[in-house]
């Protein structure tokens, strides 16, 4: 084999393995920088170590890292469309409860209250 068995069941890096693998629902909370710094020692190339990773392996794992990263980017992405919606509800709700409140006129004071803050 190519790669170290060992490496691989690491929790890390297992995680980024089965990402470039193609395993997906494996959703553990990782860092990806942790990540990034692992692989990084294991590719060095002023590393005294004999068994470095191949460059097939570090390039499944760097793979991997892009998966990952790029699920937890969609994930951002789906809470933030997520939230904008809620909020432009509540804003429309807000709105037509001060419009049904107001009748459909602003008052002298609250115009003024609208300005002073």
């Amino acid at each position: 084999m190519f790669y170290d068995y060992n490496l691989m069941t690491n929790s890390e890096l297992g995680v980024v393995w089965r990402y470039a693998n193609r395993q997906k629902g494996v959703s553990d909370n990782v860092g990806i920088p942790k990540i990034c710094s692992t692989i990084d020692e294991l590719i060095d190339y002023d590393s005294s170590r004999k068994n470095r990773l191949s460059l097939r392996t570090s390039a499944l794992l760097l793979n991997g890292t892009a998966h990952l990263y790029k699920e937890e980017l969609d994930k951002l992405y789906q809470d933030c469309i997520q939230l904008n919606s809620q909020m432009l509800s509540r804003r429309t709700q807000d709105t037509s409860l001060t419009d049904d409140n107001n009748s459909g006129s602003i008052s002298e004071e609250n115009l003024r209250s609208k300005i002073n803050n």
